[in-house]
């Protein structure tokens, strides 16, 4: 995939300044793919990376009158936003204490019968549950 000529995103962001959403969509479609994999590299986790991802725009959204051309391409404001919400969010990471989820690694299958007891569900949708458990690879089990 080709970058967007940098006059093309300054023009995106003028026009989502002046409350235009279309130019959002336009914005997303051009930069999203790399600012994703800018994310993902930095945060490890697709799932965080996606979430990241959707912040980021709604907070170019917001900001997009306080770019300023003359101290960076637009490319440049989108990624400095992206990057900042990955560190705060790898900052918050290191403050959080670990989970202990109480499993011992050594008895499997006794996790997933304590899993499925945490599970509210009647006994026929505990069965259920165990029996697609059952049906998938080991390595998809996990």
């Amino acid at each position: 995939m080709r970058d967007p000529e940098p006059a093309i995103l300054h023009r995106l962001l003028r026009r989502l300044a002046l409350g235009e959403e279309a130019a959002l969509e336009e914005l997303y479609r051009d930069l999203a793919p790399q600012v994703f994999a800018l994310l993902l590299r930095m945060l490890g986790s697709r799932e965080e990376a996606e979430e990241i991802l959707q912040d980021t725009f709604l907070r170019v959204y917001r900001e997009a009158s306080r770019y300023d051309p003359a101290r960076g391409e637009a490319k440049a404001f989108v990624y400095a936003i992206a990057r900042n919400l990955a560190l705060s969010r790898l900052r918050r990471r290191k403050r959080e204490p670990p989970k202990d989820l109480g499993l011992d690694p050594q008895d499997p299958e006794g996790e997933r019968e304590e899993a499925l007891g945490f599970w509210e569900g009647g006994r026929e949708e505990r069965v259920l549950a165990a029996r697609a458990l059952e049906s998938l690879p080991p390595e998809e089990r996990a």
